[in-house]
This record gives C-alpha cells, sequence and structure tokens, in this order.
C-alpha cells in the first residue's frame, strides 16, 4: 500500500497571431494551469485517486479560449493480474469565450457531469483490449444549449 501525491503548475499565455485579432476583442490572456493528484492503493486488489485541475483550452464553437476546472475521482480493481475494471466520476466547471474586451459576442458557462467505466485485459507483452462507456451531461447558461451523451469505446493496441 502506498499514497502518491502529484501537483503542479505553471504560467500560459495566450497570444493570437492575427492583425485582425484586437479588433475582435482577442487581446493577449496572462494565465496558468495547476493540478493536485493523490493516488492511494488501498491494497494488491484496489486502488483509488483523487484529481483537481484547472487549465485553458482552445475554444471551439464561436469560443477563442475555454477556461476550466475539474474533479475527477476513480477506482481500479484488479480482480485478475491481467484485469482491470475502473469506475470514475468528474465534474467538469467551463468558461467559454471569445475575447475579453468584446464580453457580449460570446460567452457560455457549462458544466460537465461525467460517469463511466472501463476495462483492460492484458493480451499478452504488447498486446491489449479495452473498452468503455462513459456518459456525460451538459448543463449550460445558454437556454437548449445542454445535452445528454453516452459514448461507447472498444479497442485493441499494440504497444511497441
Amino acid at each position: 500500500p502506498f499514497i502518491r501525491v502529484r501537483l503542479g503548475g505553471g504560467y500560459e499565455r495566450i497570444d493570437y497571431e492575427s492583425s485582425s485579432a484586437p479588433s475582435l476583442g482577442l487581446n493577449p490572456v496572462n494565465t496558468y494551469y495547476a493540478y493536485a493528484g493523490v493516488e492511494h492503493q488501498i491494497n494488491q486488489f484496489f486502488n483509488h485517486s483523487l484529481t483537481l485541475s484547472h487549465d485553458n483550452q482552445l475554444g471551439y464553437n464561436n469560443a477563442a479560449n475555454v477556461e476550466g476546472d475539474h474533479i475527477t475521482y476513480s477506482l481500479t480493481w484488479a480482480p485478475r493480474k491481467q484485469l482491470t475494471i475502473s469506475p470514475l466520476v468528474s465534474v467538469n466547471f467551463f468558461d467559454e469565450s471569445f475575447g475579453s474586451a468584446m464580453g457580449n459576442l460570446y460567452y457560455e458557462k457549462f458544466t460537465y457531469y461525467l460517469i463511466g467505466i472501463d476495462a483492460r485485459y492484458q493480451l499478452g507483452p504488447h498486446w491489449r483490449a479495452s473498452a468503455s462507456w462513459n456518459y456525460r451531461l451538459q448543463d449550460s447558461d445558454i437556454p437548449d444549449d445542454g445535452y445528454a451523451q453516452n459514448q461507447v469505446s472498444l479497442e485493441l493496441i499494440y504497444q511497441f
């Protein structure tokens, strides 16, 4: 059994290389990223972890910047040496905007709630198979912009 702690962070500058960027309200932004995580191995079969993080991403939809805060809890169960089963729960808070100078051009606050489960099986020294399911619910401050999503993934991986 062990407890592992990870901490990190740093400075980020978001700058737009376009002559029209200032007229669109896309001014440089000085910001940061940070994370903290704790993993606890309970015994040879179970470990769990809690991660908190803050980041900035390039925007999508109508946005230039997406700022997020995340909380994730996961549990890993290894009933056999080759098999792991990992449920997880995550809450992600986002502020999405297009430029800081033109706040009315586009702005959205939304939250993702995520639950899921992942199963992995080591087939040999280089091969691994996995199957996962995630359910995501988005709650937005823009009416009718929320949604629910089921995601299923099957993977067969060869690692060199």
